[in-house]
């Protein structure tokens, strides 16, 4: 009884803070509709109707595809889409969840200027596309930002103004479609490969041998998707060969074949790291990296459109294709050349390193780790001199971060990319972060992210084949996340270094 009393005092007072969140929209409504404004209402329905069944945004995408090349054909599709999905879902099952009716015509009220919809009004169709639209466009070319979200909020607000919506109705439908529209990157990539996955794979690009060699890394966050893995493998026609764990990883060279047999394909089943110790040994060999992307980030596998679904991951090294990307190289006067896929990075990067390898902090905090290993890098922040030297020239600089990076993807889930950085464009792409306060260390990693290209003071990044970095003492480099090596040293681009079975890039696809 004790229960159904505390559920029935909770329902309560859920259903008395509605009521009160319904009479505050109530009242704003009415204030922002009493009076006439004859201008504002006549290009408030001119607008509002253009925007009538996204035509207004059909239009905008349509020039952007017949004028913005590539990238603004990419938005395009990124804009259509994300209307797509917000209509779908705002004007079916939403609206009649909700149910909510529509503002009531009293007898002082003036005429409507648009006609009143048939359907129901929470929450709004129109501000749910016109922000869906904006963000998906954004997220693609955020210089069209400026642009086209005063035109979103104009139609949003036209909603409310012409009477036909509360102004709760347009708050939650922009939410809505600001967050479909953020979702629209995900949605036309798993389109893709879904599209990409039924499509044959042509013959020359097929890999030539079933034959695996799976190497697994046992600390990788999701090592206990690895049995549904090998089940997959085998229902695909994949044979495992050998096995090996990634602390026993000086035994690859010798499993692969010298005479000209066709090697195995070596299958890296872990992070970034793993990804990255195995792409170190097969550079140069004609052996082909798969990867099943069992880690917590997997930045190289997303860079490569790897696809995060077990099942799809395992059904791509069954059937490719296979493309060649470029690889980094580290050499110094110490040890011998060693490789990266992803990136190399000192300062912050290897405090990070340093933090999110430790087993106790990871037995504590689980999924945590990288949250609470970035915290306490941050907080550290330590300054470190250096000389670099590339085509430009030569530059003394006091940093707290260096990065060279090969493939452009950073963040995992959030899928963070460094604007016009792919993994075949035989460059490595450098960022360097002189000691910031926290916020403008935060805005010089999300600006290149997001496609903004306003400049940071103490914050640059080049563009380069190659370029030696010599620090006033030797400091530790990390290699696809992990301590790997000192420098100084000098790092070069290998292009086209590695075959990985990897679905084909947009570049690729276009003449």
């Amino acid at each position: 009884m004790g229960h159904q009393g505390d559920n029935a005092q909770l329902g309560l007072h859920v259903i008395r803070a509605l009521a009160a969140l319904d009479a505050f929209d109530r009242k704003l409504f009415q204030r922002l509709t009493r009076r006439e404004r004859r201008l504002p209402d006549l290009l408030l329905k001119r607008l509002s109707n253009t925007a009538n069944r996204s035509l207004l945004w059909l239009g905008i995408a349509s020039l952007m595809a017949l004028f913005g090349g590539r990238r603004g054909r990419r938005a395009a599709v990124r804009g259509i889409l994300a209307i797509s999905v917000t209509s779908t879902l705002v004007n079916l099952p939403l609206k009649y969840l909700a149910r909510r009716d529509r503002p009531r015509l009293r007898g002082s009220d003036r005429p409507l200027h648009v006609r009143m919809p048939v359907s129901f009004s929470f929450p709004s169709g129109h501000s749910a596309s016109a922000f869906a639209f904006t963000a998906g466009i954004a997220l693609e070319d955020a210089r069209l930002l400026p642009a086209v979200l005063p035109l979103a909020t104009a139609v949003a607000y036209s909603r409310v103004h012409l009477r036909v919506h509360y102004p709760l109705d347009v708050l939650v439908g922009a939410l809505i479609g600001t967050g479909t529209g953020l979702a629209s990157g995900a949605i036309e990539a798993a389109g893709r490969r879904w599209w990409e996955s039924l499509a044959p794979v042509p013959e020359r690009l097929r890999p030539r041998t079933n034959r695996l060699i799976l190497v697994t890394s046992p600390n990788a966050a999701r090592v206990a998707k690895l049995p549904r893995a090998r089940v997959a493998m085998r229902q695909h026609g994949l044979t495992i060969e050998h096995e090996l764990t990634v602390d026993r990883l000086a035994q690859l060279p010798s499993l692969l074949p010298s005479n000209g047999e066709p090697a195995p394909i070596v299958v890296a089943a872990g992070g970034d790291g793993t990804v990255g110790a195995v792409a170190n040994l097969l550079v140069g060999t004609h052996a082909t990296l798969g990867i099943l992307p069992l880690g917590t980030s997997n930045d190289f596998a997303r860079s490569i459109d790897i696809p995060m679904h077990i099942d799809a991951a395992v059904r791509l090294l069954a059937r490719g294709p296979v493309r060649m990307v470029d690889a980094g190289r580290l050499i110094t006067d110490s040890e011998p050349p060693r490789h990266f896929v992803h990136a190399a990075a000192t300062g912050l990067n290897v405090e990070f390193a340093r933090f999110a390898t430790r087993a106790d902090l990871r037995e504590r905090l689980g999924r945590l780790t990288y949250a609470v290993a970035a915290a306490l890098a941050l907080r550290e922040r330590p300054v470190f001199e250096c000389e670099i030297r590339h085509s430009g020239g030569l530059e003394r600089l006091r940093l707290v971060h260096l990065s060279i990076v090969n493939a452009p993807v950073f963040g995992g889930f959030l899928d963070l990319r460094i604007p016009t950085a792919n993994p075949e464009d035989q460059m490595l792409h450098v960022m360097m972060i002189e000691h910031l306060p926290i916020r403008r260390l935060l805005r010089s990693a999300l600006y290149p992210a997001i496609g903004l290209h306003r400049r940071i003071r103490g914050f640059r990044m080049l563009a380069v084949s190659q370029i030696t970095v010599t620090p006033r003492k030797p400091m530790d480099v990390t290699l696809d996340g992990e301590v790997a090596g000192k420098i100084p040293g000098t790092f070069e681009v290998v292009p086209s270094a590695l075959q990985v079975l990897a679905p084909l890039s947009v570049e690729h696809d276009e003449p």
